[in-house]
């Protein structure tokens, strides 16, 4: 056979070379469109990446260009120089670069701590930012500082010019002025310096019970409450929900004693008695033999009363008083700010008084974080029960039905009672507790189908510190959840703590701004001064329902739902519990505004 001959078959020639040069074509082009789909693909999964990463690179240049800014605008502020021309390189960035001049408010008060008339206010003013927007985040320079938000944190780039040493506090406050859009050339210059204190007839010495109360209003809220805390440790409270930082520096060592049954500190500082059987009253312990109309209610904000509750004392409120029901009643004297609301002539007993508002109390938070730091670190856990084993891994191990703790301090991760009894032998000496995270005492279940019971026994007393750092359910308290209290720090269901002749000043439990605490179940009585204001911000709060508290309740909010009661014991009165311990005093202040101007080069 001629192999160069084609191959024949039915009169057609089959030519293998241009089957096979069709399957090469096909081939190449399925290569291609497979390349093709793949690029596309990388290129439509990545591309947010790549944006993403390219507005964060963006975000970060705009940080160490206001940071640069920041250190020349503080040149200009201080008359080091009157102008300065900036650079700040972001020309090809794709965010925006505005003055904003109606931003990043300051006030700064001097007032008499315990007169709420006797308040001067030396700054109020909007402090100005320039912002860098990209996105959600933006990056701002602000007051003396520069800032970083993305919507829902904020974080400190530079720390502005304000320091707190030896008792002395130092702020000179930036305010930036400008006229909206710049480039990423800009000019700074110095319009001038006011000093806002001393001025006039206050001297920059600050004696007695004085206080210096420093309000900022910016949406870089969380990082100016980590600045005050970590440059003054001072009264630091905050509400970023309403983009608000509050801090106090007072001027002398204070203490407080008591002064009420129910006391409500916050802002909006409400107490609602709003259930049938809501009551309060008070007595001088030792014992309870009926109440007399000598109880104290004082709220910061308003005093709300509905069905047929009451009050046997005198109210103060800092905002209105509100009898919403025939049925309720205040056997005494009604003092309010802003308006008196009774539901008839009958609602008081008294007569009505306005009044220029109620002095808050701050909170004692530092207090109670330093005391349960400290004794986290020392302690006589090891010591705990009569074979030094009550307390195991830093929580109570009660085996049988009931156990004894006596004098001494002891660190725990919670406090939980179930069905158990536990006693606090004060008879050697004081019992201090401290708990990181939550107290509950609660009634048990199967084998300890029983209330639980805290019984201080001998004649010290016992101080109890929750930290609050974590929440526990409240199960059994009726209502409590539908009212908002789901979870608590300090939580009695269904059963008892029980104090000789109901002395109340022998037990007392502290917490911080955000304690949230709950009475309740099957009548429960409880005996304790608990003491957790929350200053102007504070998110605590307490509840009561068919449950009873001798003693005193202070706090941010107080309800009384159905048949909760509180019987203030005046014995209180005596007390002294340290208002703010631990707390660097203040001595002298010196404030000053420095306005710039911002404009383009």
């Amino acid at each position: 056979m001629d192999d160069d001959k084609p191959i024949v078959s039915n009169g057609r020639i089959n030519s293998l070379d241009d089957e096979r040069g069709a399957s090469e074509v096909i081939a190449a082009a399925l290569l291609i469109g497979v390349v093709v789909l793949g690029i596309a693909a990388v290129l439509l999964l990545a591309a947010p990446q790549l944006a993403g990463e390219q507005e964060n690179a963006e975000v970060s240049q705009a940080e160490r260009a206001l940071t640069q800014f920041d250190a020349e605008a503080a040149r200009v502020a201080s008359g080091g120089t009157t102008t300065q021309r900036i650079d700040l390189g972001l020309r090809g960035n794709r965010g925006t670069l505005a003055v904003e001049e109606n931003t990043g408010n300051i006030t700064v008060e001097y007032k008499d701590f315990f007169d709420p008339e006797n308040r001067t206010e030396v700054m109020n003013t909007s402090m100005g930012t320039l912002v860098y927007e990209s996105g959600d985040t933006t990056v701002g320079y602000q007051g003396g500082g520069v800032w970083r938000s993305d919507g829902n944190r904020s974080t400190m780039v530079s720390p502005p010019q304000i320091s707190f040493r030896d008792k002395t506090l130092t702020m000179p406050i930036v305010t930036t002025k400008g006229a909206g859009s710049v480039h990423s050339d800009v000019t700074v210059t110095r319009s001038g310096t006011t000093q806002r204190f001393p001025a006039d007839d206050l001297t920059n010495k600050i004696e007695g019970d004085k206080a210096v109360i420093v309000t900022i209003e910016s949406r870089y809220c969380h990082a100016w409450e980590q600045f005050f805390e970590e440059e003054t440790r001072a009264i630091v409270n905050a509400d970023c929900d309403q983009n608000t930082v509050q801090v106090t520096f007072i001027a002398l060592p204070m203490d407080y004693s008591p002064n009420a049954g129910v006391i409500a500190t916050s802002g909006p500082g409400e107490i609602r008695l709003e259930g049938n059987g809501a009551y309060v009253d008070s007595y001088e312990s030792p014992g309870y033999d009926g109440g007399d109309p000598n109880g104290i209610v004082k709220a910061a904000g308003d005093v709300k009363m509905f069905g047929s509750s009451q009050i046997d004392g005198e109210v103060r409120s800092g905002n209105e008083v509100v009898i919403g029901s025939g049925d309720a009643l205040i056997d005494g004297d009604v003092y309010w700010t802003e308006n008196f609301d009774p539901h008839d002539e009958e609602s008081i007993t008294g007569e009505d008084h306005q009044i220029n508002g109620i002095t808050g109390i701050l909170p004692i938070d530092r207090l109670v974080y330093d005391k349960t730091d400290t004794l986290r670190e020392n302690n006589d856990n090891d010591e705990a029960g009569a074979d030094g084993d009550l307390i195991q891994d830093e929580e109570l191990n009660i085996e049988g039905e009931e156990a004894t703790l006596g004098a001494g301090s002891y660190y725990l991760d919670t406090l939980h009672l179930e069905g158990r009894t536990l006693y606090l032998d004060t008879t050697e000496g004081d019992i201090t507790i401290a708990v990181d995270k939550w107290v509950k005492i609660q009634d048990g279940k199967g084998q300890w189908n029983q209330p639980s019971e805290i019984v201080v026994e001998g004649d010290g007393e016992v101080r109890l510190f929750v930290s609050s750092r974590e929440t526990v359910s409240i199960d059994n308290i009726q209502g409590a959840g539908g009212d908002g209290f789901k979870e608590g720090h300090f939580v009695v269901e269904n059963s008892n703590v029980t104090v000789p002749d109901k002395r109340s000043p022998q037990f007392q439990v502290f917490g911080p701004d955000n304690f949230i605490g709950a009475i309740g179940g099957d009548n429960p009585e409880v005996t304790a001064a608990i003491i957790a204001p929350t200053g102007e911000f504070g998110p605590g709060k307490f509840y009561v329902k068919k449950g009873e508290l001798f003693g005193a309740v202070v706090t941010g909010q107080l309800t009384l739902g159905q048949d909760g009661k509180v019987h203030f014991d005046r014995a209180l009165l005596d007390e002294e519990i340290p208002l703010a311990p631990n707390v660097p005093r203040i001595e002298y202040l010196y404030l000053t505004e420095d306005e710039i101007e911002v404009g383009g080069s």
